[in-house]
């Protein structure tokens, strides 16, 4: 397992100075360049990868790994495959459900699994965006200024947002079923 920090890579970027020793790029410089020292040697932080070096696959091959979140230990160690590719088409049952409800409407496959992958990114992502308008016009002071030209394009009518102003935002092609 591999860990770092959210961190920016100031002194890469700007050759500016690090918040943190490990940074947003260490599992590249980690696994990429080998770089040891480039993740935390304490197994801690905000990012973590499992890293896996196959060296019996040969050539042209692949291995697959299957994971389980789970708070639940076995004491042997090895999973179920059969409970869990059951566990895996239950909980793709139970998303085609909750799509096909959403989006009732007759439409093309296509365009019903873009709209899908449209939902899944808003629901399930979480990700929560702190827009601060003033800081996105003038930049941010750890970095380098933004181009001159970012005052009149389009956000330039957003002055008076903050925070919790921009909940989610959706092209109105994705939500139309008439199509």
């Amino acid at each position: 397992m591999l860990f770092t920090e959210n961190e920016t890579n100031f002194a890469k970027l700007w050759g500016g100075q690090n918040e943190a020793p490990f940074v947003k790029d260490a599992f590249h410089e980690r696994i990429v360049e080998g770089r040891v020292e480039a993740v935390n040697p304490e197994g801690v932080g905000t990012k973590g990868a499992a890293w896996y070096n196959f060296q019996n696959v040969p050539p042209g091959e692949s291995a697959v790994v299957r994971f389980k979140l789970t708070n639940k230990i076995r004491n042997d160690g090895i999973m179920d495959e059969e409970e869990f590719d059951d566990t895996i088409a239950k909980r793709k049952a139970e998303a085609d459900a909750f799509y096909h409800h959403v989006s009732p409407d007759p439409i093309s496959d296509d365009m019903r699994n873009i709209q899908r992958q449209a939902w899944a990114g808003m629901l399930w992502s979480k990700q929560y965006y702190h827009f601060i308008y003033k800081r996105w016009i003038e930049g941010d002071d750890k970095g380098p200024p933004p181009p001159s030209n970012r005052k009149g394009i389009r956000n330039k009518g957003w002055d008076h947002m903050y925070i919790d102003d921009i909940l989610s935002m959706v092209s109105p092609l994705l939500l139309r079923s008439d199509l």
